[in-house]
């Protein structure tokens, strides 16, 4: 038990120290902060659901610093992953506009801006930038990304 309670600890400084930069870079509107908060919020809600900040499961430290995390962002998820496709994180376009019911969001214009934000320069031959050129729809990209092609 007390080999948990060292590495519950740990855990604990660790998202502590995650919690503070993570504010800051939101704070900045980091598309990355944006894109990543969200994923790891939903983790942890889904392993400290229900768990009292105070009754941790090996570690009261390691649960309360996972609820102050969770805490970080006042957005949905969904709305998280929405600002960060605007502000051009290619791996949140992708995931708002293939992976998400999308209520408030235009494909279309995503899809534009995904086209228009990779440099075919800098990426050289990959195979997403193979699926932009042969899918001419939001539709076509996330069927032909689904199937592996």
């Amino acid at each position: 038990m007390s080999d948990h309670a060292v590495f519950g600890k740990v855990w604990a400084i660790m998202l502590k120290k995650s919690k503070y930069w993570e504010e800051k870079a939101i704070k900045q509107e980091s598309p990355r902060a944006l894109y990543q908060t969200p994923l790891y919020t939903m983790v942890l809600s889904r392993s400290f659901n229900g768990v009292k900040a105070t009754n941790g499961y090996y570690c009261p430290e390691l649960s309360n610093a996972a609820h102050q995390y969770i805490g970080i962002t006042s957005t949905s998820t969904h709305d998280g992953l929405i600002e960060s496709a605007k502000l051009g994180n290619i791996m949140a376009m992708y995931t708002v506009m293939c992976h998400f019911s999308v209520y408030k969001v235009n494909r279309h214009l995503l899809f534009r801006q995904l086209k228009t934000r990779l440099d075919y320069k800098n990426y050289g031959p990959s195979s997403l930038l193979n699926l932009l050129d042969q899918s001419q729809t939001p539709k076509a990209f996330c069927a032909a990304i689904k199937h592996g092609s």
